[in-house]
């Protein structure tokens, strides 16, 4: 996997496995193959559960399909960057409109959304570039090792926040 911004050290190798092995624990091979069936049937059958589903994470790092709409795309992501609100009660309003938003997405982008996230070594790689993309809008000029040690893992926390409930504005 490679860096926008090289620099030394194992520090965002080791955030990228947490992710990889946190999006394994939680849900079981059988559990995720489930969801993708789920997912690729919501493309298959044009239905309106594609946004929901995406929601959820998907793949073996979980990733949400509208955040990787956010930092995925050629020449510049295919859904300009969103956040959420951090309060609940208006997030869930805000993330149906960004789910809206994703099933609205040409047909073509979405099933190219859904191929990145399907196969293990793209779901990786794409996790590591979200990864490194959050670290660099929330806590630019910051390396991996410093975002993992410093603070007391603070910064690494609210990178899995925004990986897996967001991006989150910071209130």
């Amino acid at each position: 996997m490679a860096f926008q911004n090289p620099e030394s050290g194992d520090a965002f190798k080791s955030f990228v496995f947490s992710m990889v092995f946190d999006g394994a624990l939680q849900r079981t091979p059988a559990r995720r193959r489930q969801a993708l069936n789920q997912l690729a049937a919501s493309l298959n059958s044009q239905g309106t559960d594609y946004g929901t589903l995406a929601a959820e994470g998907v793949g073996v790092c979980r990733i949400r399909l509208a955040l990787l709409a956010m930092v995925w795309g050629n020449p510049g992501p295919v859904l300009p960057w969103t956040e959420l609100p951090e309060s609940s009660s208006q997030r869930a309003n805000a993330d149906e409109r960004l789910r809206q938003s994703l099933a609205a997405l040409d047909e073509n982008i979405r099933i190219d959304l859904f191929n990145i996230v399907r196969f293990p070594k793209s779901n990786i790689t794409q996790c590591g570039r979200i990864i490194e993309a959050l670290r660099d809008r929330y806590f630019a000029g910051t390396n991996f090792s410093d975002v993992i040690t410093g603070m007391s893992g603070t910064r690494a926390q609210w990178i899995t926040r925004h990986f897996r409930e967001g991006p989150i504005h910071r209130e």
